[in-house]
């Protein structure tokens, strides 16, 4: 990631070793080079270090080209390429590998992993005498970092300051990362404890600019979907597992699979346990993001994510189109908060995430945004859906233990939906007419105690795979019209168990896909159409 010391670890490799070759040359920002003056430019740079060529502004772009192959030709050389950004950066080099003694050495840095594996792999594959290995930088660890903190904020490797003791809380604010380090030690530097605190409690509220223009560079240089992404984990998905995650970028036509792994490559995440893992410092970049176009008035940012800021937009009703995602989670809800105002996300229309934990709503809710494509909320506290709710493009619509009774009446039309969980939403008496929702995929209705009635709609449900009403004890038939089951060709998981007072279902032999029928405890149970 950016600030990890990766230009700094060339260069020191760079004293240390080109003595031992024939030419040598360290090319600082490659990346700024190429975009004022493409690949002649860095060429060029190339050329005056290792030849003291500086009589090269009358040559053509084809001239130049030549001259590097020529002059570089069966020399031992080293060159280091700083801060690469784009694969054309090195490819657009007339710089041949195979021309070159054998003990030549190519370094790049870069905050692009993929850069490095794509420009490597075609190395090989041009010679197969060629090889590369890729480093990634680590994190300073504890030590080390405690190292170089005493040496910028004491000057001294065993210092006797009496501010010593908060360094555990300097080093658990920069986790490591050498950038913050070297600027938040210069920084604490002949400052007494009291103003130690001060400075800390500060940062953590507005971190240093120094660090944070470092890091937004890597954010600049990301496509504007990964850039989407970034935001999202930044702002509510640090520490959650991969595919769930995954599943929401999803809905949201984010494209997780590629951004993800975009996002990987370039140092801005990692996957440790199936789980997203971002450094706290990328995580404030990109809540930093969020806030800065409109400092203070929380209704027009992009994403919600902490409850004071939710509450005060739906107290005062400031929300604005502009919100696009907001997700309090399960950490303290309801009880430490105080009541939100359902009419408060009656007025936010752009809204296309929204995931809740609490329930606890004064007032009714009269409307929801037709833009939502994943909506998630536990404990969903009102009977019903608002009437002129039209979620045309919504993925995912999960509700567990919630007060709804019918999700929606007659027929609507959710052509893009594909999960629908209301597992143990207990006042649940009937199904809505699904036939709307022909993709569906898996539908949940686990411990709806009071669920009395089916619509026979669920047999048009050619994608469904997962089908769930253990515990419906309520449950007294399925009937679906003509021979519609036949139509269930994809459902592979059907839970019927815990149904003590079901007593006829449909006949599922021709569902060909089925793997598992569940009908423990269906006592009842004795007639199968």
């Amino acid at each position: 990631m950016s600030g990890i010391g990766k230009t700094t670890l060339a260069s020191a490799l760079y004293d240390k070793v080109s003595g031992q070759f024939d030419a040598s040359c360290f090319i600082e920002n490659v990346s700024r080079i190429y975009k004022d003056g493409g690949a002649n430019a860095v060429m060029k740079q190339i050329l005056q270090q290792t030849m003291d060529e500086n009589n090269l502004e009358t040559y053509r772009p084809s001239e130049i080209s030549s001259i590097v192959r020529n002059r570089l030709c069966n020399r031992k050389l080293l060159v280091v390429l700083d801060n690469v950004d784009l694969l054309d950066q090195v490819e657009e080099l007339a710089i041949n590998p195979e021309s070159l003694s054998t003990g030549s050495r190519m370094i790049i840095t870069t905050r692009d992993m993929h850069i490095l594996k794509a420009y490597g792999t075609w190395l090989v594959s041009q010679n197969t005498r060629m090889s590369y290995q890729v480093y990634e930088v680590p994190l300073l660890n504890n030590n080390d970092a405690r190292e170089l903190f005493y040496r910028k904020a004491f000057k001294s490797k065993d210092p006797t300051n009496g501010c010593v003791k908060l360094t555990p809380e300097v080093l658990n604010y920069v986790q490591g990362l050498p950038l913050a380090v070297r600027v938040v030690g210069s920084f604490l530097r002949t400052r007494n404890a009291g103003e130690w605190r001060d400075a800390l409690n500060r940062l953590r509220n507005n971190p240093d600019k120094e660090v944070m223009d470092v890091l937004q560079v890597s954010f600049e240089g990301l496509h504007p979907v990964a850039q989407e992404i970034f935001l999202h984990i930044a702002c509510f998905f640090k520490g959650e597992k991969e595919d769930y995650v995954t599943r929401i970028l999803d809905a949201c036509e984010l494209h997780p699979l590629i951004g993800i792994q975009s996002l990987v490559e370039r140092s801005l995440i990692a996957i440790r346990d199936e789980e997203i893992y971002m450094h706290d410092m990328l995580q404030e970049l990109g809540k930093k993001i969020v806030r800065q176009q409109f400092p203070g008035e929380p209704g027009l940012w992009s994403r919600l994510w902490l409850y004071q800021d939710v509450y005060g937009v739906m107290t005062t009703q400031t929300g604005t189109n502009k919100v696009k995602a907001i997700i309090l989670n399960k950490k303290g809800h309801n009880s430490e908060y105080r009541r939100l105002r359902a009419d408060g996300l009656s007025i936010m229309q752009g809204l296309q995430i929204l995931i809740l934990y609490h329930n606890d709503f004064s007032g009714s809710l009269k409307f929801l945004s037709n833009s939502l494509q994943y909506l998630e909320w536990h404990g969903y506290p009102f009977v019903s859906l608002p009437l002129n709710f039209e979620p045309y493009v919504l993925v995912e619509l999960n509700m567990p233990c919630s007060s709804i009774q019918r999700l929606w009446n007659d027929h609507k039309d959710l052509p893009c939906l594909k999960r629908v969980d209301l597992s143990n939403s207990k006042c649940l008496v009937e199904t809505p007419n699904f036939s709307g929702s022909k993709i569906l995929e898996r539908l949940d209705l686990t411990g709806c105690i009071n669920l009395s009635y089916v619509h026979p709609s669920i047999g048009l449900l050619e994608k469904l795979v997962f089908l769930s009403f253990e515990g419906c004890r309520s449950l007294v038939r399925i009937v679906l019209h003509g021979d519609t089951a036949s139509k269930l060709c994809s459902l592979k998981v059907l839970h019927l168990s815990g149904c003590t007072k079901l007593e006829t279902i449909p006949e599922f032999t021709g569902v060909s896909n089925l793997e598992y029928l569940d009908i423990d405890q269906c006592t009842s149970l004795s007639i199968i159409d």
